[in-house]
């Protein structure tokens, strides 16, 4: 197994404040996800959540179970954090996150030198990510064509666009698709491409069409 999802989670009884606080920092875990890297085995730890106690006790500092690990964190105050610009807001969310990873690789017995560079890596992108979706990116079948996803990780949500380029260069298409969307909703909304002639053609995870464009090489 390897780690592929890191999350802070607030442990209270209080659901709007849950929510106000997941919606501050979800793309920070959204793009330091991103920067993990591939088949990394942290000693089968396929999942870390960093459990902030709040209003509801965390009864153990750490628990290893069925590929989950859970670190307790002690001393967080969300109305401080609430209060904080959201710059400092997205600095301290990242440096929890990455508490819990070197916690996560001690338990592992793994060095923590992968963490400490997605970390490096997520900071540096000013807390805005974007980047092509790999596997929705095709060439026309004449290859004059290139059509790209381009997927945007940000405070307020994930952003998809469709972005097509002449093989010799040129924009053709720079469209918004969809703005503040949930990362695992965008995931499954848009899930597999094709071309069909001269229209780029988007299906959801169930086979749905979701976008269909049209453009002249």
């Amino acid at each position: 197994m390897y780690l592929v999802d890191v999350q802070l989670v607030p442990y209270t009884k209080d659901r709007d404040l849950a929510g106000r606080l997941m919606a501050s920092w979800r793309h920070v875990e959204d793009i330091l996800r991103a920067f993990l890297p591939l088949r990394w085995n942290v000693g089968g730890i396929g999942k870390l959540n960093v459990l902030l106690e709040l209003d509801v006790p965390v009864s153990q500092e750490c628990v290893m179970s069925s590929g989950f690990l859970e670190v307790r964190r002690k001393g967080f105050d969300a109305a401080r954090f609430l209060a904080l610009p959201e710059d400092a807001q997205d600095l301290e969310s990242l440096s929890m996150l990455e508490e819990g990873l070197r916690v996560a690789c001690a338990r592992g017995g793994v060095v923590d030198e992968p963490a400490r560079t997605a970390v490096l890596n997520t900071r540096e992108t000013g807390f805005r990510h974007q980047w092509s979706w790999k596997k929705l990116a095709k060439w026309n079948p004449s290859r004059s064509l290139h059509a790209e996803v381009m997927v945007t990780y940000r405070r307020g949500g994930t952003d998809v666009a469709l972005r097509i380029t002449r093989r010799a260069g040129g924009l053709v298409v720079d469209d918004s698709i969809v703005t503040g969307q949930y990362w695992p909703s965008a995931w499954f909304t848009f899930f597999r491409s094709r071309w069909e002639g001269s229209e780029f053609v988007v299906f959801s995870r169930v086979g749905k069409e979701v976008l269909r464009r049209r453009s002249a090489a």
